[in-house]
């Protein structure tokens, strides 16, 4: 046996610290470059995608969309009568704004069954007019006498509203303005044994009794005794005179 066989194998690092960690940071360094490059034509790769989106594929898109456009425009004048149509169609799409807003004049009719005094007060209702500018109803009618009319006037003056207003209940508020009634005429007439007082006459309305906005309104007139002896009485709500006789 050879002696060279009996000797065994060492190996002895010859490399200092400062040359190991030298060649650490050159690998280092290497894999950071890679990776800048790498970015770098990522990058350059993306924008290249980009510019070729917004100069080259875009204004394809935009000329293809334009001429789509004026075809349908050129399309569009070619049919006859198309500013009519245009015109009517602008109307009807403004209809369901209006209709929100319109003042509903047709609640009057309801309220007339309030208004109007229980026999034989009533009153016999010939025409009825609202001014929406002035905020006026114009009525027209005649009553047998004038304690019947002086009913209607007082009923007129205290009917007072409750409604709701988004779910809110409100109340206490006077159909028509206080101290707004005008009487333009009243006559009295008799025929055949029959007297008649006709009249005209004019009341501001507050708005909340016939507002959109305003929903489930309910009128009501407060009840007070009155006596036969206040025919010529100008409230139907002052006290009236009683006539007590002596035993």
């Amino acid at each position: 046996m050879s002696q060279s066989s009996h000797q065994s194998s060492v190996q002895l690092n010859l490399l200092p610290d400062v040359k190991k960690e030298y060649l650490q940071s050159q690998r280092t360094k290497n894999t950071l470059i890679s990776i800048c490059v790498l970015t770098t034509i990522g990058a350059t790769g993306l924008a290249a995608i980009f510019f070729a989106l917004v100069y080259l594929v875009q204004p394809g898109l935009i000329g293809g969309a334009q001429a789509a456009v004026d075809s349908k425009t050129k399309q569009l004048k070619g049919v006859k009568d198309i500013e009519k149509y245009l015109t009517v169609q602008n109307q009807l799409n403004s209809l369901p704004e209006l209709h929100e807003g319109k003042v509903l004049y047709s609640r009057i009719f309801s309220y007339l069954k309030t208004l109007n005094p229980a026999a034989p007060n009533n009153v016999r209702l010939a025409s009825l007019v609202v001014d929406e500018e002035n905020k006026e109803i114009s009525i027209n009618g005649a009553t047998d006498n004038f304690q019947a009319f002086s009913v209607f006037q007082d009923t007129l003056k205290n009917a007072k509203l409750s409604y709701k207003v988004d779910g809110e209940t409100k109340e206490g508020d006077l159909l028509f303005e206080e101290g707004s009634i005008i009487v333009d005429q009243q006559d009295l007439t008799r025929s055949e044994g029959k007297q008649e007082l006709s009249f005209t006459m004019r009341i501001r309305y507050n708005e909340p009794g016939f507002s959109p906005a305003n929903t489930d309104p309910v009128l009501s007139v407060p009840k007070k005794e009155t006596t036969q002896s206040a025919v010529n009485a100008p409230s139907l709500f002052e006290e009236a005179p009683r006539v007590e006789s002596g035993e």
